[in-house]
């Protein structure tokens, strides 16, 4: 951060005395800060400036998405991005900066002292100028006495979140109370010069995604894109492959016969997604399990990005059918349709996570052939008696393992199945889909058609004597 502006190294107080000496800065009269601050290119629009903590724990990667997703701009140094920016970058984004988040590491993290000098420095500069300022920390840590009173410490990511959220609200209405002085904005536009208008970008297009289609320049790559039916770019870091994507999206979504959905989900730490694939699994079995993780993302993506398309729709264009389903579809399961994409996939990886491992790729082989064979069975033995049974069966894919007849029924309502409702019941009971409850916790599945009359009768016996007074039943696992 230094190596701009001349430093002199020491390990002990003689050097630094003699450094002192040796480069009489008491002799220049210049002030550093003034020499570095570019007062002349004042801000256009509120910014928040986020420093980003060196290591890239949860915490720091939920306070990304909340700083991106906020009511304002937002530039974030990342040091995964970028690992060293000069001193005149922090004075003059610190200056232009509505508000600044600095996020410290804890005592327990490797490098964190060098890595929190840098978010104090940062800090004391933001507080200096009157900027509005958040420190978080990681605990465990201890506070120097210098920023104690401006410290916050979160044990957990959702806390960080919270002291975020609570610093945050009350700053966006004074934000906004500033904004509505539309003359002050107009006059300091037109007083900068034509040059200092010029926007040549910043060096990480993630950081600018709302400006960046303003400056960009066509290329071939990007010109072959938007010609192409599928595209793939493939490059490291701060090649260029993110200002063509944000064009094409921004190209494309001119046209209203497309509907384009942005996915790019921010920097996530993948040690849960690396602990699920070291599980004991084949190559194929892996193959299959990452796409259907990706697949199911991009699915419910494609789903949430539709929903707040058809409901910014003025109401006077009318919904199809199919959008009415669509939404009420979603609506009916928005605890894993709604949810920002990168918290879906840490729930997912924890879900699956939980699951107990294949004991062998052959039996895991075995149970996927089992539940294709199960479900072609079921189909066949339906031939035509519930004319909406795959919609139907659609329906327990994500409901748990027991489910009331209350639940049933609302599958049943769901589906648009016009068979009654007891005899849909009673049907999927006999194909031993559904297992009733014969006694407390115990449920018994239908292969016998013998034995039909007398489970029947326990299940009624067992519900009497629940408190709720409801049949239960299990999905059958196979």
């Amino acid at each position: 951060m230094f190596t701009t502006v001349g430093y002199q190294g020491a390990s002990n107080s003689e050097k630094i005395v003699k450094g002192f000496f040796a480069d009489h800065p008491y002799a220049d009269d210049t002030n550093l800060c003034d020499e570095l601050l570019d007062r002349a290119k004042k801000p256009t629009r509120p910014t928040i400036l986020y420093l980003k903590a060196q290591t890239a724990t949860e915490a720091s990667n939920r306070l990304s998405r909340q700083v991106v997703t906020a009511e304002i701009a937002s530039i974030i140094d990342d040091p995964a991005e970028s690992a060293n920016e000069p001193l005149a970058w922090y004075v003059n984004r610190v200056d232009s900066s509505s508000a600044v988040v600095c996020h410290l590491l804890s005592s327990a993290h490797s490098n964190w002292q060098a890595s929190n000098a840098k978010q104090a420095f940062v800090a004391g500069m933001a507080q200096g100028l009157g900027k509005p300022l958040l420190m978080l920390a990681h605990d465990p840590y201890v506070s120097p006495l210098d920023y104690k009173d401006l410290l916050r410490v979160h044990e957990t990511a959702a806390k960080a979140e919270t002291l975020f959220d609570e610093w945050f609200s009350p700053l966006i209405e004074s934000i906004r109370k500033q904004e509505k002085s539309a003359e002050a904005y107009k006059d300091q536009k037109s007083a900068r010069s034509l040059l200092e208008q010029i926007n040549l970008g910043k060096s990480i297009a993630e950081n600018e995604s709302d400006a960046v289609t303003e400056y960009f320049i066509p290329t071939a790559v990007y010109n072959e894109a938007l010609r192409a039916n599928h595209s793939i770019l493939i490059g490291r870091k701060g090649t260029g492959k993110t200002a063509p994507f944000y064009k094409l999206h921004d190209e494309l979504s001119k046209d209203p016969r497309n509907h384009v959905c942005l996915i790019k989900p921010i920097a996530y730490e993948l040690e849960g997604v690396v602990q699920l694939l070291n599980r004991t699994m084949g190559v194929s079995a892996t193959g299959y399990l990452i796409e259907s993780l990706w697949k199911f993302l991009i699915s419910t993506e494609l789903a949430r990005s539709l929903y707040t398309q058809i409901n910014s729709k003025p109401v006077y264009y009318g919904r199809t059918p199919d959008e009415r389903d669509l939404l009420e579809f979603i609506e009916q399961n928005t605890s894993w349709i709604m949810p920002e994409f990168s918290i879906r996939l840490e729930s997912v990886i924890d879900k699956l996570l939980l699951m107990p491992a294949a004991p062998s790729i052959e039996s895991h082989r075995q149970s996927i052939q089992y539940s294709h064979f199960a479900l072609n069975s079921l189909m066949a033995e339906n031939a035509g008696q519930i004319k909406k049974i795959e919609k139907l069966l659609a329906q327990f894919s994500l409901s748990p393992e027991i489910i009331t007849e209350l639940d049933l029924l609302a599958y049943i309502e769901r589906a648009d199945v016009e068979e009654r409702p007891s005899d849909v019941v009673d049907f999927l009971c006999e194909l031993a889909f559904l297992g009733p409850e014969v006694e407390n916790n115990r449920f018994e599945y239908m292969y016998d058609e013998e034995n039909t009359e007398k489970l029947n009768a326990m299940a009624s016996r067992s519900a009497a004597q629940n408190p709720v007074g409801l049949r239960r039943f299990r999905i059958n696992p196979r």
